[in-house]
């Protein structure tokens, strides 16, 4: 086992030199430590300030090891020796490494090496122990970061190309949010420029039977757009927008065919699960000015100039290789103006860091954009980063095909998730599961209701449970409730206690937990009068027999909320519904406030629950009057009371909701005014010590002088007593000169 290994705060390798979790980084701090043993010994002609961080990456066949690198290759020459020598001399001395179980020189000095299988589960063990913890950090944690990423121009569906951009800019921003960073996910919607004039002329031409202009778009989804434009304008008691005269028709199709497209494109990254924080639109920085004021700021810092009757931008001064023109000698802004005055514009929103996602078409922009956030005064690199990305490529029959929305050769979003969804997630799952999942695909949204009906129509078991995906079970939720349905035949389903989780945003891109309730807590058993009130066993905590839900007719799919509630009620006219008393056993993840996919259907449709919610309890007040007339006087008392009792509660349940609202954001405001504070604290007890350091050596400076002073004046005082010595001396001198005869004349 080499010595020496550098220390889990740089490696994560442990005080004994042991390799506890073999992550890319341990490894290369390892094989570093190696080099440098080597190079101690005199094995390997380089001194360790020679030797960089080796770069480790995954080889790509498996079957080559775990890990891969070229380090031999790379300091051979500077050693002056061959890349395979060098990596012979490394192969013994990485395979003593614990962790490590062999190691292989391939080609021209290649190092492949494999791990244990002990070492490699052992990161896996970590990263399952950390849970929702691992990884996070607080690198970036005070830095504001813009981060925008597919932006496709609003003339046509998603592509592959977008797909892409779509699914790596998603996991950068959580990345980015796991290390502390508050990210904004942004859209750039391109809403002006030429390209919305040929989008328009292509509707109207198809709406029209003609051909597509020649630089217009094609693709089926060009006519599909202008029959919806038709058939909306038409809804709506205006003319046909294609007998319009050329310039209002074609403004008719620019207007609602970019809207219809926009929506559609937000739908498709909705579907693929790829949300947004902002859609900016293009042609707001035009209508507001935005460009106009950003070229004056410009002008301020002394970077614009005129030439040719056209405002340009001297980029060539912060490294452009060209000047760039923001306004035409027609007095058309270019578009490059537009990105500034958009990039000026994230910077006033707070962002510390604008990170642009560019496909590999648009590598020539990244020399003027840097040129322009430097004449901002910002720091390229800094304030400012681009990454660039591949193109996708299209094969059809073997041979490449360009993707065009203009000649209608697209593969879009929506063909990608149809097609490698949900039947690819299931395809990677064991055989033994597989067969126990069946993946229904419907071609267009039947509702809640409807979708409900076609599970229960593709279901053959005994019973049926509906689970949406705001929604968990109790590990002993399916074995409690089965047993209790085969203990009772005659009950038709069966609730358990269920409870809402509130949750909030954990600033990390993930959701925490900041409170839980009961439902209906106040229940012991779900008759058809405490089901008249409100639906008081939600979805998620109940299970059903297959066939009684059949026997009341199913799901109504005339319904577009609370189709379970009808059909509890259907289900109680027949057959008692049960309650399992005890612990909680599902939970409703709500997230007030939050819309999408992270959102909550109930809070969305909230006046669909409103109508509906009364339209039920009259047809089932009916219908169990119908059956028994007798009960009226008292359903409708009872009903009134039990109403009654209810709003009171919901009038509660909000009062609470909002004071816990409040105490929440008081408790957050304390703990930033707590935590500023403590920063303060921090500042003035660094401050503290610093003048107790100085003080400190102000003394010592002090007692240093004071001591010197004292060894001087002993030094003047010895001096002045020996120079009167020798003034006495020289005096007795002078007295004997006197005495003596010849001193007389």
């Amino acid at each position: 086992m080499p010595r020496g290994l550098r220390p889990p705060s740089r490696s994560g390798l442990a005080d004994d030199g042991t390799l506890t979790h073999v992550t890319p980084e341990e490894l290369a701090a390892a094989i570093r430590t190696v080099l440098e043993e080597a190079s101690a010994e005199g094995s390997l002609a380089l001194s360790a300030a020679e030797i960089p961080d080796p770069r480790v990456e995954r080889p790509r066949n498996r079957d080559h090891g775990d890990w891969s690198t070229n380090v031999a290759m790379q300091l051979a020459k500077k050693a002056g020796t061959r890349p395979r020598d060098l990596a012979e001399l490394l192969v013994p001395r990485l395979e003593a490494l614990d962790g490590v179980a062999s190691v292989e020189v391939a080609g021209p000095g290649f190092l492949n090496i494999r791990l244990d299988a002990a070492s490699a589960g052992e990161l896996a063990r970590s990263i399952v122990e950390a849970g929702e913890a691992y990884g996070r950090n607080d690198s970036l944690s005070g830095q504001h970061i813009n981060l925008e990423y597919v932006s496709a121009n609003p003339t046509g569906p998603v592509h592959l190309g977008g797909a892409r951009w779509a699914a790596v800019g998603d996991s950068l921003a959580r990345i980015l949010s796991a290390c502390g960073a508050r990210v904004t996910r942004e859209y750039y919607f391109n809403d002006h420029g030429t390209q919305i004039d040929r989008f328009a002329s292509s509707l109207l031409a198809s709406a029209r039977g003609q051909e597509i202009p020649e630089d217009g778009y094609g693709g089926a989804y060009i006519g599909e757009i202008a029959q919806q434009v038709t058939a909306d304008e038409l809804a709506a008691g205006r003319p046909d927008p294609a007998t319009l005269p050329d310039a209002e028709a074609a403004e008719v199709f620019r207007a609602r065919g970019v809207d219809l497209m926009f929506a559609a494109v937000k739908a498709e990254l909705h579907d693929f699960r790829s949300d947004f924080d902002v859609f900016f639109h293009e042609d707001s920085l035009h209508a507001s000015g935005a460009v106009g004021r950003a070229i004056d700021r410009l002008r301020g810092r002394g970077v614009i100039f005129e030439r040719d009757g056209a405002t340009w931008l001297r980029t060539t001064d912060f490294g452009d290789d060209k000047d760039r023109v923001l306004i035409k000698s027609d007095g058309e802004a270019a578009y490059f103006a537009a990105d500034l005055a958009y990039y000026l514009d994230k910077r006033e929103r707070g962002a510390d860091c604008a990170v642009y996602l560019f496909g590999a078409d648009h590598h020539g922009y990244i020399g003027r954009m840097m040129a322009m956030c430097a004449a901002f005064g910002d720091t390229p690199g800094t304030n400012m980063q681009i990454l660039i990305g591949q193109l996708v490529n299209l094969v059809r029959n073997g041979a490449p095909v360009r993707m065009s929305k203009r000649a209608g050769t697209i593969v879009t979003l929506e063909d990608l998730v149809d097609a490698v969804g949900v039947d690819a997630l299931l395809a990677a799952q064991p055989p033994a599961l597989q067969e126990k999942i069946a993946v229904l695909h419907l071609s267009q949204n039947l509702g809640r209701s409807g979708s409900a009906q076609k599970g229960l129509d593709a279901s053959d078991g005994e019973y049926f449970a509906l689970h949406d995906d705001d929604d968990t079970w109790h590990p002993a939720f399916l074995a409690r409730t089965t047993a209790w349905l085969e203990a009772h035949p005659e009950a038709a389903a069966v609730a358990v206690r269920t409870e809402i989780l509130h949750e909030e945003a954990d600033g990390h891109g993930g959701w925490r937990e900041c409170g839980r309730e009961p439902i209906s807590p106040e229940i012991h058993d779900l008759s058809l009068l405490e089901l008249l009130v409100v639906n008081k066993a939600v979805p998620i905590g109940c299970l059903y027999r297959r066939a009684d839900i059949r026997a009341v007719g199913g799901y109504n799919a005339q319904l577009p909320v609370v189709e379970d509630w009808d059909l509890h009620l259907r289900l109680t006219l027949q057959k008692p519904f049960g309650l399992i008393e005890g612990e909680a056993l599902a939970y409703w993840h709500q997230r007030r406030g939050v819309g999408g996919d992270w959102g909550n259907s109930m809070h969305d449709l909230a006046n669909d629950h409103w109508l509906y919610d009364r339209r039920l309890r009259d047809t089932a007040m009916r219908e169990s009057l119908q059956q028994a007339p007798q009960l009226l006087g008292l359903a409708l008392q009872s009903g009134l009371h039990m109403r009654n009792i209810h709003e009171h509660v919901a009038r509660l349940h909000t009062h609470l909701e909002d004071t816990r609202g409040e105490m929440r954001h008081l408790l957050h405001e304390n703990l930033r005014k707590q935590d500023a504070l403590q920063e303060q604290l921090r500042h003035l007890t660094h401050e503290l010590s610093q003048e107790r350091e100085a003080t400190a050596q102000a003394r010592a400076a002090a007692r240093d002088a004071q001591e010197r002073l004292f060894a001087w004046t002993a030094q003047m005082e010895q001096a002045n007593h020996q120079a009167q010595q020798e003034r006495a001396e020289l005096l007795s001198f002078i007295r004997r000169i006197k005495r003596l005869r010849f001193w007389k004349r």
